[in-house]
């Protein structure tokens, strides 16, 4: 298992080596980071007080992926106007990750 009583270690891959959550983490500060968020968690609506989700997409082609991408946020905001559409956001490699906010629950 590991905790804190069972000596283990964990590697982590990421994007952002420098984020805050990787330094807590690092410094086995496991609860300063949900800690700080929660009261921003509040005001935005983001978990664990509210919910997200994400959609990838891709397609062998990067102007075909784009237009999809574009289509399905306009869908979503259409067919949900509760709902925050926060993308389409650049993708990192492949796809087009589509993160939502659905702040009327």
């Amino acid at each position: 298992p590991g905790g804190e009583k069972v000596p283990g270690r964990a590697i982590v891959q990421t994007y952002t080596p420098d984020h805050p959550a990787i330094g807590a983490l690092a410094q086995r500060q496991f609860l300063a980071l949900p800690r700080r968020n929660l009261p921003c968690g509040r005001r935005c609506t983001t978990p664990p007080v509210g919910h997200l989700a994400l959609v990838r997409l891709s397609a062998p082609h990067a102007e075909t992926l784009e237009q999809a991408a574009q289509r399905l946020g306009q869908y979503l905001q259409t067919t949900w106007p509760t709902l925050d559409v926060l993308g389409p956001a650049r993708p990192r490699s492949t796809g087009w990750p589509i993160a939502t906010d659905n702040t009327s629950s």
